[in-house]
């Protein structure tokens, strides 16, 4: 992606972060590509998200091919991420305290840690779902001019750039 994708992928992802509840964090997106483990080994993905504990503080990063995905796709990878933010905690529980309690062997440990890693993602994926039609597409660069060669670049009315313009 150019220099002015990753602006306008940053601005999108703010927007969306603030209309979703994460007014107060820090997003950071890094142009590494983004691995999941899987019991496969790592696979690539969309994107994902890496949350601090307790500092309101997320990474994201995207795919090198991002900006090649369809926008229904790209937008629902966006909020997907953004959702893990508020969900961080609840991995926690497994990930840290329980794990810390010694109360599981290894094996029920990673059993459990499996088995809630599957059903977190599903339910952010179809939290994600229901809730990405409610947000408008990222306005990529050379799509502004092309889709309304008349007004200014930032867009129409309904996007991110003209609420966050309506709410100055």
């Amino acid at each position: 992606m150019t220099d002015a994708e990753w602006k306008e992928l940053g601005r999108y992802i703010r927007w969306c972060a603030n209309e979703i509840g994460l007014r107060d964090w820090t997003l950071e997106l890094y142009r590494d590509p983004p691995r999941q483990r899987s019991n496969s080994g790592d696979e690539e993905v969309h994107a994902n998200v890496c949350v601090t504990a307790g500092r309101q503080l997320a990474i994201i990063r995207v795919a090198a091919n991002f900006r090649t995905l369809t926008p229904e796709v790209q937008r629902n990878a966006v909020i997907h991420e953004l959702l893990h933010c508020h969900l961080d905690q609840t991995w926690r529980v497994i990930g840290e305290d329980l794990y810390g309690s010694e109360l599981l062997t290894p094996g029920q440990y990673r059993l459990l840690k499996s088995s809630f890693v599957r059903a977190e993602e599903n339910a952010t994926d179809a939290i994600a779902t229901a809730v990405a039609k409610h947000f408008p597409l990222v306005e990529w660069p050379d799509n502004l001019a092309t889709l309304a060669p008349d007004l200014p670049a930032g867009g129409v009315g309904g996007t991110p750039a003209a609420d966050a313009a309506s709410r100055a």
